[in-house]
């Protein structure tokens, strides 16, 4: 009786140590850290008319809007995964694009699902910005639009490649421009 009992107790170290060994060969789903962060923040100040102004509109003076955070898409992970774990070529998202108010805009969705007429003319269209460096990890896009067009209203703006795939997508308050009233949006993101 004994006997049979040291031949299960060897069946069943044996069984599990197979069990085990397979296990190890199986590739694992790597488990995320906090050691890669994204985070951004975009800056917007204007010359135009906007909610809550203490300033006389179009007088000519800059004054903030607003400095808030940004929703990275799905579409702007897969491409920060690609970039930098395929070494794939996107073209830098260095481009930054206004959502016509008027025609609507609604708050970024990760999906992108969210509502956006882009602006395509009276100098407000998709533009380059002026990219800027500040060390390991942080950089930032910037551009000034001056509309050639009145009573346009914007509230939402994405940081784009210049093929116009998006990356990220921000909500801010509504600024009314006339013709000549500018626009500031400044980008400053980093990988930490």
């Amino acid at each position: 009786m004994k006997s049979g009992y040291l031949i299960l107790g060897v069946v069943l170290i044996s069984v599990m140590s197979v069990l085990s060994l397979s296990l190890l060969s199986v590739p694992q789903s790597p488990t995320l850290d906090d050691s890669l962060n994204y985070y951004s923040e975009v800056c917007y100040a204007t010359t135009g008319d906007f909610e809550g102004r203490e300033t006389p509109a179009h007088s000519g003076i800059v004054e903030q809007v607003q400095c808030g955070h940004n929703l990275l898409y799905d579409n702007g992970k897969n491409l920060t995964k690609l970039s930098i774990g395929n070494g794939l070529a996107s073209g830098a998202f260095n481009n930054i694009s206004l959502c016509n108010g008027s025609a609507g805009c609604a708050t970024p969705t990760v999906g992108m699902s969210e509502t956006y007429n882009e602006i395509t003319e009276c100098g407000l269209h998709n533009q380059g910005g002026t990219y800027s460096s500040y060390g390991i990890g942080n950089w930032s896009v910037s551009n000034t639009f001056t509309s050639s067009c009145s009573s346009l209203i914007t509230n939402s703006s994405r940081i784009q490649n210049q093929t116009g795939s998006s990356f990220a997508g921000s909500l801010f308050t509504k600024v009314t421009l006339e013709s000549s009233d500018q626009l500031t949006i400044n980008w400053t993101m980093g990988v930490v």
